[in-house]
């Protein structure tokens, strides 16, 4: 079995205009891993983690009712604790709360692969 068939889920490409913003949310999906790969990007691009009690709840994007995600009734209030920038690629676990920001002038661009849960960091980390 090759690594793509043991542990990628399936292949993404997130395009983000300039001036954008996504609310703090959990992603859905079978997957709780995701290697993103900037195409297109730069430093005043970021991704932020959040820290939160509150348990989220499924909303739905505006402007199309037919993509929702596990968004947060408290976002205004929630401070992030790391800031990622989206200029290098990233593992991240998106099973935590976080949101993605570009205040540049040009379309960011990124390639996600989503991993299986049978990918372990565990077994990525110096020991």
């Amino acid at each position: 079995m090759c690594i793509r068939d043991r542990y990628v889920s399936d292949i993404g490409i997130n395009a983000m205009m300039p001036k954008t913003e996504l609310p703090i949310h959990i992603d859905t999906g079978p997957f709780e891993w995701s290697l993103n790969i900037p195409v297109y990007s730069f430093t005043d691009s970021n991704i932020s983690f959040y820290k939160t009690e509150e348990t989220p709840v499924l909303k739905r994007v505006k402007n199309n009712s037919h993509i929702t995600y596990l968004g947060f009734e408290s976002e205004n209030t929630m401070t992030p604790y790391k800031e990622i920038s989206g200029d290098s690629a990233m593992l991240l676990n998106v099973r935590k709360p976080h949101k993605v920001t570009n205040f540049g002038n040009k379309t960011r661009i990124m390639i996600l692969i989503r991993l299986k849960n049978s990918f372990d960091i565990k077994n990525y980390l110096d020991k």
